[in-house]
């Protein structure tokens, strides 16, 4: 069935205008991504915990954080995320503003004592904790029209004048693009301490993508008489698709002062992801169109059905080398430096289908993205005063450094007896292109400059 496909899309090419939704290697690359969220603690921090444990967040990041921690603790978050894009095409700009509620964040760490009071491992402990590792959830426009007039769809599939007539000149090209859904995770830690100087770990973690995209095109072209051609291309895709991956970490002691962490993340096996997506109807013309003209009394519609697709997808692994001061009990500076070669990203069917998405990948993606997180708390009697920043290469490597994601954080805490309260909020600025004429080298992709804030709230109760 998918080779059926592949050899319709290709006779076909010359009669497929668009492709505004996203195509497997950029989908493969978005899932590989990770902006992973957790306490406010966590949040406020910029998730520099990579050498100092003690947050249940920190056990996706290194394993070895749960062996941190001296008593049992539950934690759960609720967070306001708010998305502004501002959308530039050929000068003009659209802004736009998505807010929505969720909750990114529960967990609990067991930590048990080693009874035999001999031994040099001092204690163990097992967590459990859910994290959203990317939120999906978007709406933008962008509206505008190429400087050189470039009309894509120039004639009516209902002209019956001979020749047909041809409506080069475009007037007015808008695009919609309404994406939703989460990429999940689900740790399952264990870790251990020896000496209480030196901490292992090691997770088995369940991850989970839904992510759906309507994409929505409108063209106005003209024919240079006074008569316009209006088309509406609409584009569904959703992906759900289930993946597990194991973790590795230790954190070290070398004396009061110092933490220093190595953590390794595996790749992500996204064993089956489940694709369900418009595509080409029996006359030829790609997802659902609307075609009408001003100047022709019909109205075309075509009726496209539903593709049902499943496919496999290998992310990179992740390197994160993690130190950190502690300035005795007033506070402390940590730091985390990741690396991941996005070009290992791999997606995989029984067709060997995925040979050209593969190779863009290697062309597209870049080999050593890295990620800094930096942070710092202060602790004044009950309350907690902290601030964080991360810098995150893009993992397109044809995309300039001045697209690369930055986000400073800051927050506070207050301790009661038996709980904490954490309060934090993150704001973060990056740019990206999207070509939604990936066809046509005459028209230019939109810039979109991003602006994501989020406000976390955090309760926790120390059993």
């Amino acid at each position: 069935m998918r080779n059926f496909i592949l050899l319709i899309l290709f006779v076909l090419q010359p009669l497929i205008s668009f492709a505004q939704a996203l195509d497997y290697d950029h989908l493969a690359l978005l899932f590989s991504n990770q902006k992973f969220q957790g306490t406010a603690r966590f949040n406020a921090m910029g998730g520099a915990f990579g050498a100092l444990g003690g947050d249940i967040s920190a056990s996706y990041i290194n394993p070895a954080s749960g062996a941190v921690f001296n008593q049992n603790e539950f934690s759960g978050s609720l967070q306001s995320s708010t998305r502004k894009t501002n959308a530039d095409y050929y000068g003009t700009t659209t802004y736009n503003e998505f807010t929505k509620l969720n909750a990114p964040q529960w967990g609990a760490v067991f930590v048990f004592d080693n009874f035999n009071q001999q031994s040099p491992w001092r204690k163990f402990a097992l967590g459990v904790n859910y994290s959203i590792q990317q939120n999906f959830n978007n709406n933008y426009s962008v509206n505008g029209n190429n400087t050189a007039n470039y009309a894509t769809f120039i004639n009516h599939p209902d002209d019956t004048n001979d020749p047909q007539i041809d409506y080069l000149h475009s007037k007015n090209q808008s695009f919609t693009n309404d994406t939703r859904g989460l990429n999940e995770v689900y740790t399952f830690s264990f870790s251990t301490a020896y000496e209480n100087t030196l901490y292992i770990g090691a997770s088995l973690n369940t991850h989970s993508i839904d992510f759906t995209q309507d994409a929505f095109l409108h063209e106005e072209n003209t024919d240079g008489a006074g008569n316009t051609l209006f088309s509406d291309f609409i584009q569904y895709q959703s992906q759900i698709g289930s993946g597990v991956s194991v973790g590795l970490g230790i954190i070290t002691k070398p004396n009061r002062n110092i933490r220093l962490g190595l953590s390794y993340q595996s790749p992500v096996w996204y064993y089956d992801v489940q694709e369900e997506t418009n595509i080409n109807d029996a006359d030829g013309y790609n997802e659902e169109i609307y075609i009408e003209a001003d100047n022709i009394s019909s109205l075309y519609q075509n009726n496209p059905f539903y593709n049902n697709y499943n496919y496999t997808l290998k992310t990179p692994s992740k390197v994160t080398f993690s130190s950190a001061f502690l300035f005795n009990k007033s506070g402390l500076i940590s730091l985390d430096y990741s690396l991941q070669n996005f070009k290992n990203t791999h997606l995989d069917d029984n067709y060997n289908s995925f040979t050209n998405s593969n190779n863009s990948i290697t062309s597209i993606a870049n080999n050593q993205a890295s990620t800094l997180r930096i942070g710092s708390e202060w602790r004044v009697k009950q309350w907690s005063f902290r601030g964080g920043y991360v810098q995150q290469e893009n993992i397109l490597a044809y995309q300039p450094s001045s697209f690369d994601t930055k986000k400073y954080s800051f927050g506070l805490g207050f301790q009661f007896k038996n709980a904490k309260v954490d309060l934090s909020y993150e704001k973060s600025d990056n740019s990206e292109l999207y070509d939604f004429y990936q066809q046509y080298n005459q028209i230019n992709p939109a810039t979109l400059n991003l602006q994501n804030s989020q406000i976390g709230l955090t309760l926790t109760f120390l059993l």
